[in-house]
């Protein structure tokens, strides 16, 4: 099930003065230059305004929401950057502050005031927001830039830390379509005055989201010691996951710094109703970045039940975001269930696999010289390891171990035939589980400025083997394994995706 919900932004108000008067100055003679001049800018969350028959706006956290700067890029009738005396085409106020107001529940912050000054007499035709700007990576924004600059930003970073520790999100002029065309920069045509006081009963909206998408899970088929029933062994013993950790398998290294939408999009192409509310300034969807991270090990998906995670939009159909669930599996007394498998028969032990095998490789010897003479010796489950390869594992001779068939070396054979039948085993009851992160309807991925919240609801199955918790892997289903995951995910926006996931296959 799929539910809209929506989370809003804090909304600041930020009055800022802006030297648009397109006669010359009689306090600046000398220079030509503009007059000052007076612009009130509102910086409003999407969404904000009205209500939902499905769901309504909640606030986000503080941290989520906390505006430590605002820059203002302007620009030209035509695109071009709007200089300005300093040699820049934005001006930015750091360290804004004021007064919360519930508007209902929007924090409107109304104590700032920025001073433009024009390098001619022509006032700026249109301008963007963009808040906490510091945290995106030198480089990305430059003292002069175009429209088509603007748009054509990557960042890396939008948001510093993880979890509780999270702050400093980056959030950008709100994109969506009207009338057939996208829209993402304010007109300010109209709204300047001579003196503050005008300037502020005619405010310019300006609506702004966050880049970043937000992540919760919850275990809410668990019972209540936090396991799941999965199966039971071959001789009848239930076995328990217990999830020690979760993410996203794939994620994107970086992020349009505005979102890229195409405003012929239509619900039934995307595969859920209404992509696009201009009535909220917003839209469901995007096009992401798809440069994607390394795969990862079991050991670093660290995230806890209940932590908050975030991520870039990913919307990549090539690589479809995916929550992984680590898991260790347990006996009903809480030992560890090292579920294996060899051939197709089942194995409760590392231990007994390897004696399965060396069962079937009984023809090849050791050889030890001795006072004696030679003895000859079967091999024993010490002279044998596994060598991971992705969710399986293979069998080799430990180094230094020669075997002989005969008066023959054959070692190499040895580990040849070994090598050709895998097994797999999870190691100390090591398992995880993976489902797609679906977006609203049949759509799958991560889109910025929504918050996804996974509720695990069951897991069957014994889940994909992991022996090396250091071993990167990118999530797979094994082979001839009933394992599955229910999910259900609710999209809110911050905008909620709440999905409830069956663990498996």
């Amino acid at each position: 099930m799929n539910k809209f919900k929506l989370f809003p932004l804090a909304l600041a108000a930020i009055a800022f003065s802006a030297c648009t008067s397109e006669e010359v100055a009689e306090n600046n003679p000398t220079t030509g230059e503009g007059t000052t001049s007076y612009v009130a800018v509102n910086i409003n969350s999407v969404g904000t305004s009205g209500s939902r028959a499905d769901g309504d706006y909640v606030d986000g956290l503080a941290n989520e929401n906390k505006i430590k700067a605002v820059r203002f890029y302007f620009f030209t009738a035509n695109g071009d950057a709007y200089k300005m005396t300093n040699g820049q085409s934005y001006v930015e106020k750091n360290d804004v502050t004021g007064t919360g107001k519930n508007d209902p529940n929007v924090e409107k912050i109304t104590d700032a005031m920025l001073v433009i000054e024009g390098a001619t007499k022509t006032a700026p035709h249109s301008m963007i927001a963009i808040v906490n700007p510091a945290t995106i990576e030198q480089g990305v924004l430059q003292a002069m830039m175009t429209k088509a600059e603007v748009e054509a930003a990557v960042a890396e970073q939008n948001f510093k830390e993880q979890g509780d520790a999270a702050k400093s999100f980056v959030m950008s002029s709100s994109v969506y379509a009207d009338a057939g065309k996208k829209v993402w920069v304010a007109d300010i045509a109209g709204h300047v005055a001579t003196d503050q006081a005008t300037a502020v009963s005619n405010p310019v909206d300006i609506y702004v989201e966050r880049v970043a998408a937000k992540l919760t899970s919850t275990a809410t088929g668990a019972d209540g010691n936090g396991k799941y029933l999965v199966g039971e062994t071959t001789n009848g013993k239930n076995v328990y996951a217990v999830i020690k950790g979760w993410g996203l398998a794939k994620e994107t290294t970086d992020a349009n710094l505005i979102k890229k939408i195409d405003a012929t999009w239509t619900d039934t192409g995307l595969g859920f109703t209404q992509w696009n509310h201009p009535a909220y300034f917003r839209c469901y969807w995007e096009t992401s970045r798809s440069n994607m991270g390394p795969g990862k090990s079991y050991n670093a998906y660290t995230s806890q039940i209940g932590d908050v995670y975030y991520t870039n939009p990913n919307t990549s159909a090539n690589n479809k975001p995916q929550y992984v669930a680590t898991v260790e599996l347990q006996y009903e007394d809480g030992t560890k269930a090292e579920i294996c498998k060899y051939k197709g028969v089942e194995y409760l032990s590392e231990e007994a696999v390897k004696k399965a095998i060396l069962a079937e490789n009984k023809d090849y010897k050791k050889h030890t010289t001795t006072a004696a003479g030679t003895e000859i010796t079967g091999l024993t489950v010490n002279d044998i390891h596994f060598v991971a390869t992705g969710y399986q594992v293979k069998a080799q001779l430990n180094n230094g171990v020669t075997v002989y068939k005969g008066e023959v070396d054959a070692t190499a054979e040895c580990n040849n035939n070994m090598g050709k039948s895998l097994a797999e085993i999870r190691k100390e009851g090591k398992a995880y589980y993976y489902t797609d992160v679906t977006h609203l309807g049949t759509a799958k991925g991560i889109v910025r400025n929504h918050y996804y919240q996974i509720e695990v609801n069951s897991i069957k199955g014994f889940g994909t083997p992991v022996y090396d918790p250091d071993s990167e892997f990118v999530p797979v289903v094994p082979e001839d394994t009933q394992t599955y995951l229910a999910a259900r995910i609710n999209v809110l926006s911050w905008k909620i995706v709440k999905q409830t996931v069956d663990l498996g296959k």
